[in-house]
């Protein structure tokens, strides 16, 4: 006999209790349709049978999850995982009794654990089940996998070295000028350009000379600022061909126009061959439209509070000026001061004053400097030098008088009657030494055909550290010294007779000082310096003059070269004390 299985219906054999489909035990009575016990038995059978499945669904699920780990190192599920605006993939299928629910269409052969088509070719040397050595798995996000790319390459090169096409076309780069030839000699600039002041709407004319072979010329001009000092930063630009005003600006001799526009424009002059280009210096052009009387004009050419430049043109005598009556121009941040051709003397203090000045431009008309004409100029402290032209005769008292500044005064050759050695001025023959000025500096070394110092010669020449004088020295003027700061010691050469009033007075670093038996007299306040400690003095000296060593309070020794009574007949007026109370020296 064939019995029934209560809960699934299915066959049991006689003497059975244990059905094989379901697992449940069975009872002896007959499979019925009460509702009683063997009912409540049943509702309870169906769930655990659910149960049942599900546990076989995860564990299936389980077994596939290290394949979904190979192909998603990051942990996110692959195939089973469904991404936003993606279509779900289709589920697996398993051994398993499906639940009760929709049936699936089974696929044709399991998905690969790396989610690749196996009738796909392969690249040599991999496996389809496992990523290459070295390889990233390919993103299971349901896009196209793509090629890996190489780092960008710095500075714009492509990996072949090479830089892409640009999508923007290069400026035009200028012509490069033709090397020079090395054979051929560069040019070189002799004879520079000068500053040119003229009266407005003349003609200024720039020149140049230049050594070489087939030279050709190309005047340029710049309105650069001039506190630019380097020239590289000016904008130098080729004077066009045909330019209204200009002339023989492919030549030596560059004429302009002086509009009022140019005041104050640069030129310069490029000088070339085929061994290159040599350069000239720069200058100014200024155009005078400011009356200043009889044939004269001014202008004020300003290139910044501190930066001002002064200019006269026309024909004539620039006129003389009181101490206190400046003229018009007069301000303290003249730097530059540029005289025109014509123009034919400085008058007295016709420039005075001008502090910051520090550039004087004097033509070859000129031919008289006024008494302090520019006293009290160039206090800046910057090298500055002074050009004597070849047709000045007559330099006044004190023109460059308190010119703190002013380093050395240079005469033009060919001048008839000065003359000038490393920066001190002297008559032409150089038989007498006129001047220097304040800022010479170092070890000034007369001549040996000098016989007279001039009076004032090397007064405020407060940077003198050492004066040789010639043996043939005769005069020495008054105030002849005055002042030399750094002059730490004098000797009077043997031919001398008289050291006048003030010659060393205010010396104020002089410790030692020497004079010859051929001096008879010394004047008042010749050496009144503090620091002075040994005086060699000559058997001649008869007289010393009121103060003549007045403050020497550090006087200690006087070496008298005679006797003391030759000492005891010199007549010695008042303010000498110093001179008395010192150790004396005398020769038995």
């Amino acid at each position: 006999m064939v019995n029934k299985c209560k809960y699934c219906g299915g066959p049991l054999r006689e003497g059975q209790n244990f059905c094989l489909a379901c697992g449940m035990m069975q009872h002896a009575e007959p499979i019925g349709t009460g509702t009683g016990k063997r009912g409540r038995r049943r509702a309870f059978a169906l769930p655990a049978t659910a149960c049942l499945l599900a546990a076989l669904l995860l564990t299936a699920v389980l077994l596939r999850w290290p394949a979904a780990l190979l192909r998603d190192p990051a942990g996110t599920p692959g195939e089973e995982t469904q991404q936003a605006g993606q279509s779900p993939t289709q589920p697996e299928p398993t051994d398993a009794p499906a639940e009760p629910t929709e049936p699936t269409e089974p696929t044709d052969a399991p998905a690969e654990p790396n989610g690749t088509d196996p009738a796909a070719p392969q690249e040599p040397g991999t496996d389809p089940a496992e990523p290459g050595e070295g390889d990233d798995p390919a993103p299971d996000d349901g896009t196209e996998p793509t090629e890996p790319t190489e780092p960008a390459p710095e500075d714009g090169q492509t990996e072949q070295g090479t830089a892409p096409e640009p999508t923007v076309e290069p400026a035009v780069e200028p012509t490069p000028e033709p090397a020079p030839d090395p054979a051929v000699p560069q040019p070189t600039v002799t004879a520079n350009p000068a500053q040119q002041a003229v009266i407005l709407n003349e003609t200024a004319r720039f020149s140049v000379k230049a050594e070489g072979s087939n030279l050709q010329y190309q005047w340029q001009y710049s309105l650069a600022n001039e506190e630019k000092t380097n020239l590289a930063e000016w904008p130098w630009k080729n004077i066009p061909a045909g330019t209204e005003g200009y002339g023989g600006i492919n030549g030596p001799e560059l004429t302009v126009k002086a509009t009022k526009e140019r005041n104050g424009y640069f030129y310069r002059c490029a000088v070339t061959n085929g061994g290159g280009t040599a350069y000239s210096g720069n200058a100014n052009l200024y155009s005078c439209d400011k009356k200043l009387g009889g044939g004269l004009y001014w202008t004020m050419n300003e290139k910044g509070i501190h930066f001002r430049q002064i200019a006269v043109a026309g024909s004539g005598p620039i006129p003389d000026y009181g101490e206190e009556d400046w003229p018009v121009w007069t301000d303290n941040y003249v730097t530059r001061v540029v005289i025109g051709s014509g123009v034919t003397r400085v008058g007295s203090y016709a420039f005075a004053h001008l502090e910051y000045l520090s550039e004087i431009y004097m033509p070859d008309t000129l031919t008289s400097i006024g008494d302090h004409a520019f006293t009290f100029g160039f206090q800046v402290p910057i090298y500055s030098t002074v050009t004597i032209p070849a047709g000045v005769k007559s330099i006044g008292t004190g023109a460059f008088s308190d010119c703190e500044c002013l380093c050395a005064v240079r005469v033009m050759g060919g001048n008839s009657v000065y003359s000038s050695v490393d920066g001190a001025v002297y008559n032409r023959s150089k038989t007498e030494l006129l001047f220097v000025p304040e800022g010479y500096a170092g070890e000034l070394k007369v001549p040996d055909s000098v016989k007279t110092i001039a009076p004032g010669a090397c007064r405020g020449c407060a940077h003198i550290n050492s004066v040789t004088l010639p043996e043939g020295l005769t005069t020495i003027g008054e105030e002849a010294f005055k002042g030399c700061g750094e002059l730490t010691e004098i000797t009077i050469p043997a031919g001398v007779k008289e050291i006048p009033a003030e010659a060393f007075s205010e010396c104020t670093r002089l410790e030692e000082a020497t004079i010859p038996d051929s001096v008879t007299a010394i004047g008042p306040w010749a050496f009144s310096c503090r620091w002075l400690s040994t005086v060699h003095m000559g058997s001649g000296v008869k007289t010393i003059g009121e103060n003549a060593f007045g403050g020497c309070v550090c006087l200690a020794n006087v070496y008298y070269n005679g006797t003391q009574e030759g000492w005891d007949a010199i007549d010695m007026k008042d303010g000498n004390q110093p001179l008395l109370d010192a150790d004396r020296h005398v020769k038995d």
